[in-house]
């Protein structure tokens, strides 16, 4: 007890100290400005935490049981203490940690430093906060938030962080892949199957090594019911998960895969692919997904409006036409109308026409839009396209010149930004 007494006395003394001066201070006419006392406040309550985690590991040190080698499992011996500087948030801090070291093989350990979790220097809950800005800004601008805080950290420092950190839930990712991959579809008792399974995927462009490549991305979600709610609209999204990868169109067709085998894919009601024209989702996306289930094909709405309107070519009461035909399900009359527009074209146009004939034709069994709506479907894409938008964003921000570790790295950090917290902490 005598030696936590003389911390806590020590503690306090230096504490009072401070507070006595800049109590004086104010008491004599400086820092008086409401901005100065703000700052007072923040370097005391900054020496408190120094303070008092230098006290906190001092004395929690001297009560450290010793721990076993790791080499050759004997008892370790305590050797002495180090000072060790640790970044958190709202500032540096200062620890002092016990050092053990095994008198037979001469091994030495400190786990309570193990233990804190640092990663170059960083506690994790800094760690947290770094991911997360380095998933959303770019490296120089995360930089510059963090020191608004007291936290300096430079970007090279964030860039290697969030490439680490990244690169080791791409590879968890992937061992968990290859194991659904290996295993196959199965039930999994006591995990309930959602009623409706939603699948969205598409992609985007990013520059990788000096070329243009193109990153995938999936959104998967459950809705609660089946049908449409009480507004006569789609239930609701739950359990939103986003994954992101610049691997090719199987690869995202395999993470696809333990991702819905997670939710019990095998024992679904029903499975809802939706996506635009891009031949990949179809071939690799759909044939991955488990015969037995039912499974429903739709072309994204808006990527089908988006191919009338190059047809009607600024004529609103045609776009209008043919966007009813296509939204009832009308598919004979619509390819009527677009085989006569085809037939008096030429040039530039008859090659417009002739592309949106053969998008309508080889998709018409995927639309009946309006059914599809009254009985609770999700018919467009918005929720991946929404995903793309933000991975595109993030990767074109700052100027950075991607390597194919570092952007998968980064887009992995995202993507789990964007998964709902249940989904995520499940995983």
């Amino acid at each position: 007890m005598a030696k936590i007494d003389a911390a806590v006395e020590q503690l306090t003394a230096r504490l009072g100290e401070a507070l006595g001066e800049r109590l004086a201070a104010a008491q004599a006419g400086r820092n008086r400005e409401p901005q100065a006392l703000l700052a007072a406040a923040d370097e005391l309550a900054q020496l408190m935490r120094k303070v008092a985690y230098e006290a906190l590991t001092e004395a929690a040190g001297r009560y450290e049981e010793a721990p076993l080698c790791p080499g050759c499992s004997r008892p370790m011996e305590r050797h002495d203490r180090v000072w060790r500087p640790v970044l958190a948030l709202g500032g540096p801090l200062r620890g002092r940690f016990p050092r053990f070291r095994c008198r037979g093989c001469r091994r030495g350990a400190c786990p309570s430093l193990e233990r804190l979790g640092l990663r170059r220097g960083c506690e994790p809950r800094l760690v947290a906060a770094a991911l997360k800005l380095c998933a959303h800004e770019s490296f120089e601008l995360a930089e510059a938030i963090l020191a608004g805080f007291g936290v300096s950290l430079s970007d090279n420092t964030l860039q290697r962080l969030a490439h680490e950190v990244g690169s080791e839930r791409v590879k968890q990712r992937e061992a968990a892949v290859a194991a659904v991959m290996a295993q196959g579809y199965r039930n999994l008792p006591g995990r309930s199957a959602p009623p409706r399974l939603y699948i969205m995927v598409d992609g985007f462009k990013a520059k990788v090594a000096k070329q243009w490549r193109e990153p995938r991305c999936a959104v998967i979600f459950e809705t609660p019911q089946v049908g449409a709610d009480e507004r006569n609209e789609p239930p609701a999204r739950e359990r939103v998960s986003v994954l992101a990868t610049l691997g090719d169109c199987a690869t995202v067709a395999a993470w696809v895969t333990e991702e819905v085998q997670r939710r019990n894919v095998a024992e679904a009601a029903e499975v809802i692919l939706v996506g635009d024209g891009a031949p990949w989702i179809w071939e690799h996306v759909a044939d991955v997904l488990p015969k037995w289930v039912k499974r429903t094909e739709t072309l994204d709405w808006y990527h089908l409006c988006e191919h009338l309107a190059l047809a009607a070519e600024g004529d609103a009461k045609l776009l209008e036409e043919l966007r009813d035909r296509a939204w009832v399900g009308d598919t004979n009359l619509l390819l009527d109308q677009l085989r006569a527009l085809r037939e008096a074209a030429s040039g530039e146009r008859l090659r417009v026409l002739t592309n949106v004939l053969k998008y309508v034709l080889d998709h018409r069994w995927r639309m009946d839009y309006q059914n599809k709506r009254a009985d609770g479907y999700h018919v467009g894409s918005g929720s991946v396209e929404s995903c793309c938008r933000q991975l595109g964003n993030r990767v074109k921000a700052g100027g950075t010149n991607w390597t194919a570790r570092g952007i998968n790295a980064v887009l992995h950090l995202l993507a789990d930004e964007l998964t709902d917290d249940e989904v995520r902490l499940a995983a």
